[in-house]
């Protein structure tokens, strides 16, 4: 067998590419979760800590076309202040955050 010719496998070495974006992933998740506040006329409601966030998350290229993967596994503590001024605190647990 011959040497490969590059010039001819290149586009099928460009069909299908797998990339791990997770890091950046995670890093935009938790900044996303911490901008989370609802405020209603019943009160107001924000996340205020995330306590765990794990998992994994790809971008693959097959045929052109990009795929996304994701899991992760998060908890976030949250407070709450009803238009009374009473405060609640409470934690959310996301066991499967999955696409």
């Amino acid at each position: 067998m011959g040497p490969l010719n590059f010039r001819k496998s290149l586009p099928l070495l460009l069909i299908r590419t797998e990339r791990d974006v997770s890091s950046w992933s995670s890093d935009l998740l938790r900044q996303l979760l911490l901008s989370v506040r609802v405020e209603g006329p019943e009160g107001v409601c924000q996340v205020t800590d995330i306590n765990k966030l794990e998992g994994e998350a790809s971008i693959n290229n097959r045929k052109g076309k990009l795929f996304y993967f994701f899991e992760w596994q998060l908890k976030a503590n949250w407070l709450g202040t009803s238009c009374s001024g009473v405060k609640y605190r409470g934690t959310v647990d996301v066991s499967n955050l999955s696409d």
